[in-house]
């Protein structure tokens, strides 16, 4: 399936993001939610997504959140560039 998503082409970009843009926004093609999975499209409305377990991980932790993210331990991972 087609849609549109926030792609990292470079990582170790300097901050503020919105003058170094390391991220574009992309139609990229993806394959369907496989058995138990779950697609969730948002059209631009509003998700309560404070109310989402969450947690945050430098880029070192990706894979530690991945982690958690499959074990459903959270499900969202916020990504920063620092501790």
């Amino acid at each position: 399936m087609k849609m549109k998503a926030a792609v990292m082409r470079v990582q170790g970009k300097p901050c503020p993001y919105a003058v170094s843009q390391p991220m574009t926004i992309e139609t990229v093609d993806l394959d369907p939610p496989g058995p138990g999975g779950t697609s969730l499209k948002s059209g631009g409305h509003k998700l309560p997504v404070h109310n989402l377990r969450s947690g945050f991980v430098t880029f070192d932790q990706i894979n530690e959140g991945f982690d958690r993210l499959s074990d459903r331990a959270v499900l969202r991972q916020v990504p920063r560039p620092h501790a």
